[in-house]
């Protein structure tokens, strides 16, 4: 994995918010969350502030989003913060700093 791509990601997951984002998101598995949904389970009230966080999550490749009629779907990408996670655990001088 380049580090861009991994320094991306971490900066996304840097903000309490967004972290709690993407974990709300993973524990609603393969179902994901409307947009509604998440947001009451963080307890944040202004949508812009939600479809910020989102917008950098999704950019950050963490979580995907569906339409489905009028209701935003948000899935976490998995297999990216499986990705992520062996990187950082990864034993020093065998990752790719390339």
């Amino acid at each position: 994995m380049r580090l861009e791509i991994v320094s991306t990601r971490l900066e996304a997951l840097g903000n309490v918010t967004r972290l709690r984002m993407v974990i709300e998101v993973a524990n609603a598995g393969a179902a994901g969350l409307s947009v509604g949904e998440l947001r009451d389970r963080i307890g944040i009230s202004a949508g812009s502030t939600v479809s910020h966080h989102l917008r950098q999550l999704v950019s950050a490749g963490l979580l995907d989003q569906e339409r489905r009629g009028t209701t935003l779907i948000c899935r976490a990408r998995m297999e990216v913060l499986s990705d992520l996670a062996t990187f950082l655990t990864t034993i020093p001088g065998k990752c790719d700093l390339g």
